[in-house]
């Protein structure tokens, strides 16, 4: 799963909008909608931790 559509899970999971995800993640509503929209970018090459929508 993309890092975009783990993003939009968790934040659907959690009733957020993408202002409250912004707002909690200590970014600006555009960098985190340009985050949102990158197209290719996986989990795997990210390198990142996995988000619990838990």
């Amino acid at each position: 799963m993309k890092v975009n559509e783990r993003i939009k899970l968790f934040r659907t999971l959690k009733g957020w909008t993408q202002e409250e995800v912004a707002e909690k993640l200590n970014m600006s509503p555009r960098a985190c909608h340009q985050i949102r929209r990158v197209k290719g970018s996986s989990q795997k090459n990210q390198g990142r931790s996995q988000i619990n929508p838990t």
